[in-house]
C-alpha cells in the first residue's frame, strides 16, 4: 500500500534586497557635431 504524504504551506515571506547604487562615471566630453564642410575637408585629406 502506498504511503500518503500531505504537505501544506501556510505562509511564504519574500523580502527584496536593495540593489547597490551603480558607480558614477566621470562625465565624458562631447564633441560638437561635425559640419558638412569639416567632413568634406577631412575626407579629402584622407583623415579619420
Amino acid at each position: 500500500m502506498p504511503t500518503e504524504v500531505h504537505v501544506t504551506i501556510g505562509r511564504i515571506e519574500v523580502s527584496a534586497v536593495p540593489a547597490t547604487a551603480p558607480e558614477k562615471r566621470a562625465p565624458t566630453e562631447r564633441r560638437q557635431p561635425m559640419s558638412l564642410d569639416e567632413y568634406l575637408a577631412r575626407r579629402q585629406r584622407g583623415g579619420p
